[in-house]
């Protein structure tokens, strides 16, 4: 991949630099998807295990709301991305090993939740 017509860097470039193998939640057409980055080619990215998210709560949340899983891998243009991130909720139930600070995060974020 390389860069835009501008010289900077595309959207497709820093998520695949920044996230292949890891999970990412994105803003697509106002909904939330999360998933675990496959690829990201030019002009658009590819998810493994992905979810709907309808209601993500707090971001430092242990899991979102309310999600329904998508029977499929999905393929995102990346002109119809309008925000991703990576909150803690982004980690729950995904076949990837999280970070021990991620980790740490999401169990206080879970016993602070069932207090």
């Amino acid at each position: 991949m390389g860069k835009n017509a501008g010289g900077e860097r595309t959207l497709a470039e820093v998520i695949a630099d920044k996230y292949i193998g890891q999970p990412l939640a994105i803003l697509c057409a106002r909904y939330w998807y999360r998933g675990i980055v496959v690829e990201a080619g030019k002009d658009f990215v590819s998810l493994s295990h992905v979810r709907a998210v309808e209601v993500t709560g707090p971001a430092a949340s242990a899991s979102p709301q309310t999600e329904d899983p998508v029977p499929s891998d999905m393929t995102i243009s990346t002109g119809a991305i309008e925000q991703f991130c990576q909150p803690l909720w982004v980690w729950h139930e995904m076949p990837v090993e999280a970070p021990v600070d991620i980790k740490t995060k999401v169990t206080e974020a879970a016993k602070a939740k069932r207090r």
